[in-house]
């Protein structure tokens, strides 16, 4: 018999992930140069079609790899192909731009 661990509102469901440090640079530079409003808004509005941007890299990755680098573009796929992905994008804009007073 097989048994599968239950998972409850108390297990967590984060695993640490290879590209945060990926992330939090990116959200960082939107946070500094102002663009941290638009880049909440273009989050939300495209959060749906995520795992099609994620298909369209895939396509796209031998034309991008000489540009910015392959893990660069395996690592974008990786995040844009978790669904939860885009809501952890969100919050943790949301966080940058409360921890930072210039940002209105």
């Amino acid at each position: 018999m097989l048994y599968l661990p239950v998972l409850s509102a108390e297990t967590p469901m984060a695993q640490p992930r290879q590209d945060e440090p990926l992330i939090e640079a990116g959200l960082r530079r939107l946070s500094d140069s102002g663009w941290a409003a638009p880049a909440l808004l273009l989050l939300e509005m495209h959060r749906p079609l995520s795992f099609l941007a994620s298909q369209f890299l895939l396509v796209a990755g031998p034309l991008l790899s000489p540009l910015v680098g392959r893990d660069t573009v395996t690592s974008y796929v990786s995040l844009l192909e978790d669904r939860d992905s885009v809501g952890r994008l969100i919050s943790r804009l949301e966080e940058i731009r409360q921890m930072d007073p210039g940002e209105g």
